[in-house]
């Protein structure tokens, strides 16, 4: 079903790196409408409103510092809405501001930033009690007390991971696959401590940000930051991570 959330248009002409970015934004809980290429963004622009814009750098093949010709298009159009570039190339943020854009979310990117630049210009808010259950779940996992985290959870909870990492790409469902994988991946971090950095609500969604501390098997601190995407349900945390296949994600727009 469709996500009735915020409207963010996507401008690019690579039809993949489009799709995969809607994926990444309807996650989040934003609804999302892409165009590949500027007279059809333009079209959409003038015909609907839309919170945010979401564009690449190089959409046009012409002659250097067309761009921003085009960008300022979108600009225009777009206006109140922000325009975020979305790039692997060295923009100068001098001519950022200058042509009217409000922030440059740079190549490769994971999940968790993308939905974090679009948030950051497009607001939502959350409820004190599911903040709240984010920063529990850090507290559980530092005290290593897989009951309580699970009790934080729906009893049908998804913690899923793409990928082929046998560490960290892992799924479960349910209270006692959660709490098997949870003490399973974390018996070799007895010492390990969160601390939770941000909490970012999203219109479906919140990211919980934060900081991890350990020591390595061979004595040696280590540390770590990382964000985690949960979903909430009723009070209570229903996934865990991100359902989104972080591989093509990498693929796509790693550079």
């Amino acid at each position: 079903m469709p996500s009735s959330g915020p409207r963010v248009m996507i401008v690019d002409n690579d039809a993949d790196t489009g799709t995969v970015l809607c994926e990444v934004l309807t996650e989040g809980g934003f609804s999302c409408q892409s165009a590949r290429s500027v007279p059809a963004a333009l079209e959409a622009l003038h015909r609907d409103v839309f919170s945010l814009v979401l564009s690449d750098y190089v959409i046009l093949d012409d002659t250097d510092g067309a761009e921003w010709a085009t960008i300022e298009k979108l600009v225009a159009a777009a206006r109140p809405a922000p325009v975020v570039i979305f790039t692997g190339w060295p923009v100068d943020e001098d001519e950022v501001t200058q042509h009217g854009v409000s922030f440059v979310l740079r190549k490769p990117a994971d999940v968790e930033s993308i939905l974090e630049a679009v948030a950051q210009q497009v607001p939502a808010a959350a409820e004190p009690e599911q903040i709240e259950l984010v920063r529990r779940y850090f507290e559980a996992l530092t005290r290593k007390d897989w009951e309580a985290l699970a009790e934080l959870c729906t009893e049908d909870v998804v913690y899923h991971v793409p990928g082929s990492d046998p560490t960290h790409s892992r799924s479960a469902i349910g209270h006692d696959a959660l709490r098997r994988l949870a003490a399973s991946s974390f018996a070799d971090f007895s010492d390990a401590v969160f601390s939770v950095t941000e909490v970012l609500p999203l219109p479906a969604a919140l990211i919980g940000r934060y900081h991890a501390r350990w020591t390595t098997p061979a004595g040696q601190p280590a540390e770590l930051d990382g964000a985690v995407l949960f979903h909430v349900s009723d009070r209570a945390i229903s996934s865990i991570g991100v359902r989104l296949d972080l591989q093509r994600v990498a693929s796509v727009m790693g550079g």
